[in-house]
């Protein structure tokens, strides 16, 4: 089960419970696959959309601890390159 929530100004946080670290880095990246098929209209033009993801898989000792990993992997995430999906270690 998943759950989105929008998580400070431009960041989305996506709650997985029991996934497996392969699956969660399997819809993660579907994800970003399909944001980064998406168009948006702008007369004349179209604006493509990227997504850079951070994702953490393991149990953390508190809910702030557990957020704080998964947004360190989105800052590498954007440091490296953006559009791509980081783990946090």
């Amino acid at each position: 089960r998943a759950r989105a929530f929008r998580y400070g100004g431009e960041e989305i946080a996506i709650v997985c419970d029991g996934l497996a670290e392969g699956d969660a880095r399997a819809l993660a990246e579907t994800v970003r696959e399909r944001l980064a098929a998406e168009t948006i209209a702008v007369e004349p033009d179209s604006l493509s959309i990227t997504a850079s993801i951070g994702l953490a898989c393991a149990r953390a000792s508190t809910a702030e601890a557990f957020l704080r990993r998964a947004d360190d992997a989105l800052l590498a995430a954007k440091r490296t390159g953006k559009n791509r999906v980081v783990l946090a270690p």
